[in-house]
């Protein structure tokens, strides 16, 4: 997969339309308005979130081979799967037979750097944000705290993490739950699917299946490894929801989901190298594919995680 510019867009159809296939173009056709073109080379993500959409199978197929990630959104306008192109890689098949027989031990030293990295993130974002943490978790640092992440996170260091990071940045009163319906969760669930769907389309290009995890191992959930991979990256849609100053209305607008549009051009540092997500991603998902093959063990993660 070729590395993807910092220009790749981000379409979101937000009202009816018909989408269809003109040579290599996406065209949007809406009822009064002209025609709407974007070249599929352009395009890293097309998000579909309205019930009346209509698109074209020749365009589906277009899109997997330019390796867009389509999101469809559900009646809550929360992005709900995402279409990927599982034939990326010319090794697909043998990857995937690897990485169904990886053993326990690999997938948790995977597990424990990954959450490693989460953690120093979630530090990262209390720093910029001059968060003064209260002396929970036994007053350690979130540097100290990561470090002290053992195989498989068996200490559950992740879950202290979590109960001194989310109240410090969004404060006191604040509960982390998917199910609240407050602006905060909002938009958090919803930024947390957006960088879900990019995990997903690199974990697949590196020729992983997203269904095998190394830590979640729902039997429903089909990203599983996408849901692992990403971790390190939620401290990016957090650091951009705590600096959010737009009305407090209940819920998702169009303008909040725009607002949270930009964490996918944001740029993440990997070992030691300055990227855009999506390039990062690329490399971040082979770094996996090689750990989850027993190929390496040191998994490089992206930490230094800045908005545009």
């Amino acid at each position: 997969m070729n590395p993807l510019p910092t220009t790749k867009r981000i379409v979101a159809i937000e009202n009816p339309a018909t989408l269809r296939l003109d040579k290599t173009r996406l065209i949007v056709t809406r009822e009064g308005q002209p025609d709407g073109m974007v070249p599929l080379e352009d395009m890293a993500v097309l998000i579909l979130d309205y019930a009346q959409i209509t698109i074209t199978v020749p365009l589906l197929a277009a899109l997997a081979e330019a390796e867009v990630a389509v999101i469809v959104a559900n009646a809550k306008h929360l992005p709900t799967c995402a279409y990927l192109p599982f034939a990326a890689h010319h090794q697909h098949a043998l990857i995937v037979r690897k990485q169904a027989a990886a053993g326990e031990p690999t997938k948790k030293r995977i597990w424990q750097q990954i959450t490693q990295a989460k953690i120093r993130n979630q530090g990262a974002v209390l720093d910029e944000m001059k968060v003064r943490l209260r002396a929970r978790g036994g007053g350690r640092t979130f540097a100290q705290m990561a470090a002290d992440v053992a195989s498989g996170d068996t200490g559950n260091v992740e879950g202290v993490a979590a109960a001194r990071y989310f109240p410090a940045l969004f404060g006191p009163g604040f509960i982390r739950e998917p199910e609240r319906e407050d602006l905060t969760n909002s938009m958090l669930n919803y930024g947390y699917a957006l960088i879900r769907a990019a995990t997903a389309r690199a974990i697949t290009a590196a020729g992983l299946h997203p269904a095998f995890g190394v830590f979640h191992h729902n039997r429903f959930d089909p990203y599983a490894l996408a849901d692992d991979a990403m971790e390190p990256l939620r401290p990016l849609v957090d650091l951009l929801v705590r600096r959010y100053e737009g009305p407090a209305e209940p819920g998702l607008t169009p303008a909040t989901k725009r607002y949270l549009f930009p964490v996918l051009t944001s740029t993440v540092s990997l070992n030691g190298e300055r990227l855009p997500l999506f390039a990062g991603l690329e490399q971040y998902a082979a770094n996996v594919r090689r750990c989850v093959l027993a190929e390496g063990k040191r998994l490089d993660c992206p930490e230094g995680l800045q908005l545009p």
